[in-house]
């Protein structure tokens, strides 16, 4: 996705220098294991330490010790996103979701639009957009884990048998954990997620299977 940058991170040592550090460190280190302490040797003799002052510049030791994105760390703006809030907002102002332009946008941005919406809509809204998008329908399992928990907060039963359909044949922790905690929070959800779990359980891997145990609590 296209992505344009107030202060680019190659703007330190430029593009080309960046670019050919890059693609050496990858070639001598191809296969190999490589901790901190000697990436950071690594950075320092190939990159940093031809030019005094730049490691300050960088900030190293904010991006290697401390939480978080250091202070000063250039902004990402992405046009196709601002797109796609803009969408966001238009329909929530009322314009129909099948007027919306988004013909072109890729499964990130459907996330993206998914992810920024309000946390409970209206049934008729959850009706409106799944008419317009398919969503509940979706092949793309990042869309649907986006889809699902707003779904299941507006109580709309047209998704029920596609979440269990996903909680049995999906089994990646990332996408379980948020929807059977969506689900353990939507009416009657403890019950209907017990249920699917237990139907689910014996495919999910070993770390999914604590998590959930945990979560949901371990079949009967």
């Amino acid at each position: 996705m296209p992505l344009s940058y107030d202060h680019c991170p190659h703007s330190l040592v430029g593009r080309s220098r960046l670019d050919t550090f890059i693609k050496e460190y990858f070639t001598r280190h191809s296969f190999q294991a490589m901790d901190t302490e000697s990436f950071v040797a690594y950075l320092r003799h190939e990159l940093l330490d031809a030019e005094p002052g730049l490691e300050e510049k960088l900030n190293l030791q904010a991006w290697l010790n401390k939480p978080g994105i250091p202070a000063g760390a250039p902004p990402v703006h992405s046009t196709r996103f601002e797109a796609v809030e803009a969408a966001r907002q238009a329909w929530l102002a009322g314009t129909p979701a099948a007027d919306l332009s988004t013909a072109a946008w890729s499964s990130h941005e459907w996330v993206h639009f998914l992810q920024g919406l309000p946390a409970l809509l209206s049934s008729v809204q959850l009706a409106e957009l799944d008419a317009a998008f398919g969503f509940t329908h979706s092949g793309n399992n990042e869309i649907l884990a986006a889809w699902f928990p707003h779904a299941l907060a507006g109580n709309s039963p047209s998704v029920t048998e596609a979440l269990e359909k996903f909680l049995t044949h999906v089994g990646r922790r990332k996408f379980l954990v948020p929807l059977y905690k969506a689900l353990l929070a939507a009416p009657n959800g403890r019950h209907r997620a017990q249920a699917v779990y237990a139907q689910a359980r014996p495919n999910y891997h070993s770390v999914a299977r604590g998590t959930l145990d945990e979560l949901v609590g371990p079949p009967r």
